[in-house]
């Protein structure tokens, strides 16, 4: 996850109404933040398709909440997931060191 994109979010979280998304290229999120309970955001999602998050942002706006988006990025969901993100922590393992140790680099 973009780390600094989020620590900014997170200093300036106010609005109980807000919901925080980190959008992943395949079409679903990486993260989703909410400032309170809001267990209907997930009501009518056709989860594991490319549609998750078109619909969630549709559900948040039905629900009148404010979405704020992170940088778009790729969750770890299938092996060519897990290839890239060896691939990167061996350049980096800095970046998620008890992962990079737990896939060995």
């Amino acid at each position: 996850a973009p780390l600094e994109p989020l620590r900014a979010t997170l200093a300036d979280w106010e609005d109980p109404k807000r919901v925080l998304l980190g959008p992943c290229y395949d079409g679903g999120y990486y993260l989703i933040g909410l400032a309170r309970v809001e267990v209907h955001v997930f009501d009518g999602i056709a989860w594991s398709t490319r549609e998750v998050l078109a619909q969630t942002r549709a559900r948040c706006r039905a629900l009148g909440l404010s979405v704020h988006e992170l940088p778009t990025t790729y969750d770890v969901d299938e092996p060519v997931d897990l290839e890239q993100l060896r691939a990167e922590l061996g350049l980096h393992p800095e970046r998620a060191p008890r992962t990079a140790v737990a896939l060995n680099l």
